[in-house]
């Protein structure tokens, strides 16, 4: 028997009780053959070792593609989700841009002047804004009638007025309201931007295309309050 086999079987416990025991009392007394076992037992270290590696890569391999892949795909959604986001971004912006205004959207961002007076029985006091909130424009008309809204000093009341107007849908009104303010003080400054933008959108409604454009005219000539808004208004 070959010393490498015999040696093998030893270790694959193929040997007999016996067997293994004179293959101890051997290595005890044969130093040439505890050399070449442990020259085998060094060489089957080594390969366990290569093997093991060699598995380790086999299966690794896979699983890092596996991982490289997954990272791919975790890339390429991440991105496709940015692109998404920016495409949506970009449209909304581009909405939002040629979105044409309406009268009553820019009406909307209108409020009367912070003004407040005091009911006839409790002397209780009542506030416009409030009113003008509730949608209450027939008391808040009643509201300025009792004031002498042609004079400077009421013009809080001549802006509440029209605006109530307006909320009411009585367009013309609001035109006449503001007209006749203006008439009464041609060359007064005061209050101009906010009387020249409602009334500019009244005329709109009126389809007074002519008339609203020229008010837009004066806001964007003149710098005034809404000339931003007038000069996008001008541009469509």
């Amino acid at each position: 028997m070959k010393n490498n086999d015999y040696i093998v079987k030893y270790f694959n416990n193929e040997l007999q009780s016996q067997e293994r025991i004179l293959f101890e009392q051997r290595c005890e007394q044969d130093d040439a053959f505890a050399r070449e076992v442990a020259i085998f037992l060094h060489m089957k270290a080594i390969a366990k070792e290569e093997l093991k590696n060699n598995l380790k890569t086999l299966y690794s391999e896979p699983t890092t593609n596996t991982t490289n892949r997954n990272w791919l795909w975790g890339a390429v959604i991440v991105v496709a989700l940015l692109a998404t986001a920016v495409g949506v971004f970009y449209w909304m912006q581009s909405q939002k841009a040629t979105e044409v205004p309406t009268p009553e959207l820019l009406y909307a961002t209108l409020t009367p002047p912070d003004v407040a007076v005091r009911g006839d029985e409790n002397n209780a006091q009542i506030d416009v804004q409030d009113l003008y909130a509730q949608g209450n424009f027939d008391s808040l008309i009643t509201l300025a009638n009792q004031v002498d809204v042609l004079q400077i000093e009421q013009l809080n009341w001549l802006i509440t007025k029209a605006l109530a107007q307006f909320g009411k849908g009585d367009y013309t009104a609001v035109v006449q309201t503001i007209e006749g303010f203006q008439n009464a003080h041609p060359n007064n400054a005061i209050g101009e931007d906010e009387l020249l933008w409602l009334q500019s959108l009244a005329y709109w409604k009126l389809n007074n295309m002519d008339a609203a454009r020229t008010n837009w005219q004066i806001l964007v000539d003149e710098n005034y309050k809404y000339s931003s808004e007038a000069k996008q208004l001008l541009e469509l």
